[in-house]
């Protein structure tokens, strides 16, 4: 131990490359486009000012959800300066990474002071060494949850010393950082309850101080929607589309539901803390168990409220317990995601847990050291560490490999979630792909194994959520443009048309499969439909005209084009 604290900060920059540095030579993953690879971030610091005014992801009709400047800003200076490079991207989350576990060491010594520093070590290491983290630093679009826990744990730094030192630069300094990590993602909203929490119970505050605490929570609150507001169109602005097989709760809002779910969620991160394995990029209805008070997740979680309640009513009187602040930091950064208050896309996710495992890290660590120091060996001690942390590096860097790219991801996660409506659906989609990509180097027989096997896939997201519309929409997609059986293809267009909003791509494609048939007039009757949905569309226009002309109709092109 005394060997860990010695050489604490050189071992918290070198153990990131130990365990991440593999990723380096991944590519681009899951949600990659939303921030770099095809993002405006690309055209580096150029792209500020649109960065600043526009969301964080968009529709194809241009209305926008959720808004994180910040780590798009990052993109934009690093690709100002090294150009796009996912390898880069890759090793610039390490050294962020990094970063986290030199705060995370810094704040802890804040709040539990040098008396306890064996327990700060051991924590922050066992944090350091957690495989729940992959999908944070191995995922470039999860770069923002790095960002947001840098700027949340900085913010309190200051807050902290700026009050007790009353330092007025150190306040406004931590509000405005606590602003930046708000601009990264709304995880810091965890962190305006927790901090707060443990300012109150840590320090005898005068009034005036627990005042100047809450003005702190309005003016950040108030000066992070004033920037919201003033660089975005409100018009533009949409919430993020919701889906039934992304989480039930979407569609069924039941008190009850929520009940059930949300011991369901608990229990799923207490779990995977304690049983690392199996991990997934995406969970959603059916990959995990809902809805049931006796399914394992359910049973952990309730087990989880159950002593998380007993250990605060136990220790609230000794507010500077590892118990305490540990339980502290994992209910409230957890409850944001338990899918309670508002519904989680997807249920669960690793990513949600990474605040949260500094909590399961202070727990597991006191009870190392109660264990240790009941046995009295050093031996024991260091032989049951390295054990431990040899077995979550393993696990780390062979997860390491799956986020090589979206192909190896989805492909590894389909067989730990396999009724993952949306694994199934990107499982099917990369297949596609990979066939109108490559048609020409492609044997028939290569064409109908993929084309079967992505069609299977579907098939099973289907038999899931049946009212998905792109699930119909793809599997008519490949009957149309692979198999070659345009009935089957209206088929599969006519039912997503019953559940999707999009209207105009579905109509076309019907029309164009009655069109393969020489069925002129049915052919006819849905690209007039197309054409009232979208007359401006200049493709539409230039396609018809040679649909037409081919079948020498060129008088029906002019009675829909005047």
């Amino acid at each position: 131990m005394q060997f860990l604290i010695k050489y604490k900060y050189y071992l918290l920059f070198i153990i990131p490359f130990i365990l991440y540095g593999n990723t380096i030579k991944n590519g681009y993953s899951l949600d990659d486009n939303y921030v770099t690879n095809k993002c405006i971030t690309t055209k580096g610091l150029s792209s500020t000012s649109k960065i600043f005014t526009s969301y964080y992801a968009t529709y194809e009709d241009g209305r926008g959800f959720e808004y994180r400047p910040i780590v798009k800003l990052s993109y934009a200076i690093e690709h100002q300066f090294f150009g796009v490079n996912p390898h880069i991207s890759h090793f610039i989350n390490i050294i962020l990474y990094a970063i986290c576990l030199i705060i995370l060491f810094k704040v802890l010594i804040l709040i539990f002071t040098e008396n306890k520093i064996q327990l700060i070590i051991l924590t922050v290491f066992i944090f350091a060494f957690l495989p729940i983290h992959v999908e944070v630093v191995a995922s470039l679009k999860n770069r923002d949850i790095l960002l947001c826990f840098i700027f949340s744990f900085l913010a309190f730094y200051n807050l902290h010393k700026g009050i007790n030192l009353k330092n007025k630069l150190k306040i406004i300094l931590g509000i405005i950082l606590i602003i930046t990590a708000l601009l990264s993602k709304l995880d810091a909203l965890t962190t305006l309850a927790l901090f707060p929490i443990i300012l109150f119970y840590k320090n005898k505050y005068t009034t005036k101080q627990n005042l100047t605490i809450l003005i702190s929570i309005f003016v950040i609150f108030i000066t992070y929607k004033l920037i919201q507001s003033s660089m975005l169109s409100n018009e533009l602005l949409s919430k993020r589309n919701s889906y039934f097989f992304e989480n039930p709760l979407f569609t069924n809002k039941s008190l009850l539901l929520r009940v059930l779910e949300s011991f369901t969620s608990l229990g799923f991160y207490t779990k995977t803390f304690l049983y690392p394995f199996h991990f997934s990029c995406y969970y959603g209805m059916d990959a995990i168990p809902s809805f049931s008070f006796f399914s394992t997740y359910s049973i952990f979680g309730i087990l989880t409220l159950t002593l998380s309640i007993i250990g605060i009513y136990k220790y609230y009187k000794n507010p500077n317990h590892p118990i305490f602040i540990g339980i502290l930091f994992y209910i409230v950064t957890i409850s944001m995601f338990l899918n309670f208050a508002k519904p989680v896309p997807g249920i669960v996710g690793e990513r949600f847990a990474f605040f949260a495992s500094i909590g399961f890290s202070i727990i597991l660590s006191y009870f190392l050291l109660k264990t240790f120091d009941y046995f009295k060996n050093k031996n024991l001690q260091i032989t049951a560490i390295l054990l431990l942390l040899i077995l979550f590096s393993t696990l780390i860097i062979k997860r390491n490999k799956d986020w090589n790219s979206e192909k190896s991801l989805f492909e590894a996660d389909i067989i730990t979630n396999p009724n993952s409506v949306k694994l199934n659906i990107l499982c099917a989609n990369i297949l596609i792909s990979e066939v109108m990509k490559n048609a020409n180097n492609l044997s028939p027989s290569q064409v109908a194994i993929k084309s079967s096997l992505a069609k299977n896939y579907l098939l099973k997201a289907h038999s899931i959520d049946p009212n998905y519309y792109k699930i119909s929409n793809n599997l008519g997609f490949i009957s149309m443009s692979i198999d070659n059986n345009p009935n089957e293809a209206i088929n599969w267009f006519k039912k997503s048309l019953k559940t999707s909003a999009s209207k105009y791509e579905l109509t076309l494609n019907i029309g164009l499969c009655f069109a393969k048939q020489n069925l002129l007039d049915s052919a006819d009757k849905y690209f007039i439909k197309a054409y009232s949905i979208d007359p401006k569309n200049q493709k539409l226009k230039s396609d018809l005209y040679k649909y037409y002309k081919s079948k020498n109709q060129e008088k029906k092109y002019h009675s829909i084009y005047p």
